[in-house]
């Protein structure tokens, strides 16, 4: 934590261990600065991002869930460029 605050990084924390463990909220895709994609039903969490300032649009993800996977799951990696 110590190197990314000398970096320039704020921290944050997510609020709720529940929704982190039970509702998958810390696995996201980011679609674009301050934009991500997350799992629907995380209403402390999804209220945390928007607070600091990230847009959040959600999906229901109970059958992939069934399967113990996530949002992060469904994607490949791409490549972004990058804009100065």
């Amino acid at each position: 934590m110590q190197a990314l605050r000398e970096r320039g990084y704020s921290l944050v924390f997510a609020p709720d261990e529940e929704e982190v463990a039970k509702g998958m909220s810390l696995n996201f895709v980011t679609l674009g600065p301050g934009r991500i994609l997350m799992a629907a039903g995380n209403p402390t969490t999804q209220s945390f991002y928007e607070d600091v300032g990230i847009k959040c649009n959600t999906v229901e993800i109970h059958e992939l869930a069934k399967a113990a996977g996530g949002i992060g799951c469904l994607t490949g990696i791409l490549e972004r460029e990058r804009r100065e």
